[in-house]
């Protein structure tokens, strides 16, 4: 049974965001390593490389998160390229959630840390496989890019290799993709990713494109969205919800889990002392 099944989790449940992103540099080992024991499970991104290697980032344009001379994009640098580059010591630079200026974290923390280098999807199973932490595998867009056709053959052949079937789920805002991946490995739990505006008829859309979860935005849920989706069978996991309150409240009102950057279980420990 997967750990995203309903019938096995029903929430409330808390993911941390890229890891813990908020005291470590997004989507890299130090970070999937912080959020051990903050969360249920960690949401993550793939890209492409070059010569089509899934790897764990999630902007499709180099630079805000390593140190590339001049931008460019994932899926024209090749792994040993990627792998030269230094995607940690930007977080000391830039302090992206202040968490180095409030105290948080200790910049004597993070120095032994860099650099941090780029993860292949291969690696981060094997991570996953060591440690035992369900995942969300999020599929960045391709579309445009080289791989656009070949990304979800990536992925499932990395996840298939990694026999960690039931400890994944697997989303992406290319919806198109989830199609392909419930043809292609209908035993596979999928998240469809929503922003700006709800799909009309959204529990019909959701059978529709084979999604066993609901992966909205904060701004588009409310709580009758949630009840409509709880009570067709859909889980429904929020991103990304910094706001402890706000947390709070749609994990009353029936949200399966929160994806945060700030993972902590007390939000769920709180919750339940309520």
């Amino acid at each position: 049974m997967n750990f995203f099944d309903l019938s096995r989790n029903p929430g409330p449940m808390v993911g941390a965001h890229r890891g813990y992103r908020a005291i470590r540099p997004e989507n890299t080992l130090a970070s999937f390593e912080a959020a051990r024991g903050q969360c249920h499970y960690i949401e993550m991104d793939v890209q492409m490389s070059c010569e089509g290697v899934a790897v764990v980032h999630h902007d499709d344009i180099l630079g805000r998160t390593c140190d590339i001379e001049h931008p460019a994009r994932v899926d024209t640098l090749f792994l040993a390229e990627l792998r030269q580059l230094d995607f940690g010591s930007w977080f000391a630079q830039k302090d992206p959630f202040g968490t180095l200026q409030n105290g948080t974290v200790k910049e004597e923390e993070l120095t032994p840390l860099f650099p941090q280098r780029i993860m292949t999807f291969e690696e981060l199973l094997v991570w996953r496989n060591r440690v035992a932490i369900p995942l969300n595998i999020e599929i960045k867009d391709q579309k445009g890019g080289k791989y656009d056709g070949a990304v979800v053959d990536a992925v499932l052949k990395e996840v298939d290799k990694a026999k960690c079937m039931e400890s994944v789920i697997i989303s992406s805002f290319n919806h198109d993709y989830l199609k392909e991946i419930s043809c292609k490995m209908p035993e596979v739990m999928l998240g469809a990713l929503q922003e700006e505006e709800n799909p009309p008829n959204i529990c019909q859309y959701l059978r529709d494109i084979g999604a066993s979860a609901y992966h909205p935005d904060s701004e588009i849920v409310n709580r009758e969205l949630l009840v409509a989706l709880r009570s067709n069978g859909f889980a429904v996991n929020v991103f990304t919800v910094n706001d402890r309150t706000l947390q709070q409240d749609l994990l009353r009102d029936g949200a399966t889990s929160i994806i945060t950057d700030f993972p902590s279980l007390t939000i769920v420990d709180d919750l339940s002392a309520a």
